[in-house]
């Protein structure tokens, strides 16, 4: 990492560069020209979607879901059509299990990116673009077989890209090698989720009836960082994560005005463990 820190300060003295708040900083993340087998874009799209509200927490107001970084809860093809035939979202780890079933590289990345009518590159304008990968498997002869981790803002900071870029690559790398078992164990975390920011006007209601939303209290993305021993972006981020406020939601995606998540209807045990408190990992 030592050779990106080098060339961010050199930048910062020598170029006149400015960044602004139109500008992001985008990580790009392959194989050499392999790409990423079925399995692990499976297992990385369900961590993505499972784990969004606390890398949400890193990033600043104007970097969430906007139209060239948008949300796989509140924008994906899955997250749109479930609610359209459901009326209502799908509970967190209902989206994980949907991922981890994938049946084919082309639906997992379609799912996982917003719809976007067929445009040359419709499934980039995600916060975590998978479209490189789904070119590749579309066979087009100048592919770029990347993920691309596109939700950080713009930024000369040394330590800010460093940390980012041992974060993005972090995780792909703890997808790669973690075995099954432990890997369900993280996602089976977002059982404990009880609620989402939804924009709507009620939720600091839902806050006081229901405490704070998982992503700021049991488990952070601090804790997540550790799960997976990436413990210098842990440290460089302790002092440095949000409690977001949610925006409101555009007039094509208006939730319902309370959740009411089918997994808590068919399995009320979880009420009991939640009661137990604790999201051991």
């Amino acid at each position: 990492m030592d050779r990106y820190r080098d060339v961010a300060m050199l930048l910062n003295k020598t170029s006149g560069i400015h960044v602004n708040r139109t500008m992001g900083l985008h990580v790009h993340i392959g194989d050499s020209n392999k790409g990423f087998d079925k399995i692990t874009v499976s297992n990385l799209i369900a961590f993505l979607w499972a784990f969004e509200p606390q890398l949400n927490s890193l990033h600043p107001m104007h970097r969430q879901n906007r139209t060239w970084g948008q949300s796989m809860r509140e924008a994906s093809t899955y997250a749109m059509e479930y609610r359209k035939k459901n009326g209502r979202r799908p509970h967190p780890l209902t989206g994980v299990l949907h991922f981890l079933k994938g049946d084919s590289m082309y639906n997992l990345i379609r799912d996982a990116a917003p719809d976007n009518n067929g445009s040359a590159n419709a499934y980039k304008y995600c916060a975590y673009s998978f479209q490189g990968l789904a070119n590749k498997d579309l066979a087009f002869d100048d592919s770029r077989p990347t993920i691309e981790f596109r939700q950080h803002a713009a930024t000369l900071d040394p330590e800010a890209i460093v940390n980012w870029i041992e974060t993005s690559v972090g995780i792909v790398d703890y997808i790669r090698n973690i075995d099954n078992a432990t890997l369900l164990d993280l996602l089976r975390t977002v059982e404990h989720e009880s609620w989402e920011k939804l924009g709507d006007g009620k939720d600091d209601e839902r806050e006081a009836r229901l405490g704070p939303i998982l992503a700021e209290s049991k488990f952070t993305i601090i804790d997540l960082l550790q799960a997976m021993e990436l413990y210098g972006p842990a440290n460089y981020y302790r002092s440095r994560w949000r409690k977001l406020p949610k925006r409101q939601p555009s007039l094509w995606n208006i939730p319902k005005p309370d959740i009411i998540w089918e997994y808590e209807d068919l399995l009320p045990s979880i009420q009991n463990r939640r009661r137990l408190g604790g999201c051991s990992v």
